[in-house]
Order: C-alpha cells, then sequence, then structure tokens
C-alpha cells in the first residue's frame, strides 16, 4: 500500500516566502496533507535576522489554499483580523537555548499568512530554525 491510498491529491495549494528588508527566511520544508476531513500544515524555515526590522511581527511565508478548503475554516476574529491559530514556538538556534515565538496564521481569502511577533527576541547575524505545524478539522459547523 503506497501512502496515497490514505491522502488526498494536493493541487491547488501553493506556498511562497515573504521577503524582508534585513531578514533571511530559507525555505527547509513546506508542506500540506489532507486526509478526509482533517488538514494538516508546516512551515519549516531558518530566519537569519541581518539588521534592524521594521517591525517585531512579520509575514513569514503564505500558503495558499483552495476555495472550497478556506470556506470551511472558521476564525476567531479579532477586530478586522481573521485568525486561525495563535502558539508559542520554540525558534531553535545552534548551539543554544530556544527563543520563544509568538506565531499566529492570519486567514485572507485563500491565503493563510503565517506570521511571527517576536523578532525583537532574535539575534542579528544568528540563524534560527522555526517549524510551525497546524491541523485543522474541515466541517460545517455543528451549531449554527
Amino acid at each position: 500500500m503506497g501512502f496515497d491510498v490514505y491522502t488526498e491529491p494536493m493541487s491547488g495549494y501553493t506556498a511562497v516566502l515573504n521577503t524582508v528588508q534585513n531578514l533571511t527566511i530559507e525555505n527547509v520544508y513546506i508542506g500540506v496533507m489532507k486526509n478526509g476531513n482533517l488538514l494538516s500544515m508546516v512551515m519549516a524555515v531558518k530566519l537569519t535576522k541581518t539588521g534592524n526590522l521594521s517591525s517585531s511581527q512579520q509575514r513569514i511565508g503564505t500558503i495558499n489554499v483552495p476555495g472550497d478548503i478556506a470556506a470551511k475554516l472558521y476564525p476567531t476574529y479579532v477586530g478586522q483580523y481573521q485568525f486561525l491559530d495563535n502558539q508559542k514556538i520554540n525558534a531553535w538556534r545552534k548551539y543554544s537555548a530556544a527563543v520563544p515565538c509568538n506565531c499566529f496564521i492570519e486567514k485572507n481569502g485563500t491565503d493563510l499568512n503565517f506570521f511571527n511577533d517576536s523578532f525583537d527576541d532574535l539575534s542579528v547575524n544568528e540563524t534560527y530554525y522555526l517549524r510551525y505545524e497546524v491541523n485543522f478539522l474541515l466541517s460545517d459547523p455543528l451549531i449554527s
């Protein structure tokens, strides 16, 4: 039995990393898997801050999902923003302790924007590894 027996074809999904002045974002792995009503996403990157950033909060990258999938991702509204997830995730640096980062996903149509809100806590010219993994249940609401 192959892997495809358990997962569905993933056409229609795309990903792009953001470009930020004084920040290098390197792709390690970006993946999406849908199995029935469960959608799993991973964005793993290397981050190197090379100077001062315009803001501590920066978009790392975006995963674009098909419209029928986006319609089943129910966000929490905070002001005008639609948030799907918020996690404290450790950014690991070689030979040292981790730096806790506040990471979140904002939904904007079919774009799922992955953010890190803790860039002020990262040292300049040090490379950090950050892996953001999240699962979503795709179902109709039980109570409407």
